[in-house]
């Protein structure tokens, strides 16, 4: 920040973090026996943020904030499968059609069917496999909530996991 810049106050959350709790009041563990707990904002307090053009230092990146790109090139072997796999388990088909208008991929909870775009590399197939896959795994009881942000970040998070754990590089917005 430079000298003498003055900043513009905007409401920050003031979080509260509290232990998660069973049917009996005791704290709920995961696999590695540290107890799970849950965040909610209890309430907001004015914070000075800055610009970045009031600071100096070396120029940030500019994103193209929405940008869409699609992945270019091969998907991981056997991704694709094992993917595939796991919908099938849980009563899906699994299919790849021509052009969707707009979207790369869509679940159809009703009839059971994940659709990917056949018009893309396969890097991008797959991830589009991997976000269809995260909606599957968790909104299947909530594909009517209010909030369609929500359960897109969701999905595009679980792609994000699955993808880079199999060395894909999905960093940017793809869908």
């Amino acid at each position: 920040m430079r000298r003498g810049e003055t900043g513009i106050k905007v409401l920050a959350p003031i979080t509260l973090r509290e232990p998660r709790l069973d049917d009996a009041g005791r704290p709920v563990r995961d696999d590695q026996g540290r107890v799970m707990c849950r965040t909610q904002v209890v309430a907001t307090k004015p914070v000075t943020v800055f610009d970045v053009r009031q600071t100096d230092g070396p120029p940030l990146p500019d994103p193209k904030i929405g940008e869409v790109v699609l992945l270019p090139g091969q998907a991981p072997a056997g991704l694709w499968e094992r993917l595939q796999g796991l919908l099938e388990e849980r009563g899906f088909d699994v299919r790849r059609g021509a052009e969707l208008g707009g979207p790369n991929g869509y679940t159809d909870f009703g009839g059971r069917l994940v659709m990917v775009r056949d018009n893309v590399a396969d890097a991008q197939a797959v991830k589009t496999l991997a976000h269809e896959a995260g909606h599957v795994l968790l909104h299947q009881d909530q594909a009517s909530r209010d909030c369609r942000g929500i359960l897109e970040v969701e999905a595009e998070s679980v792609a994000y996991m699955v993808t880079s754990a199999h060395g894909l590089a999905s960093t940017r917005l793809t869908t």
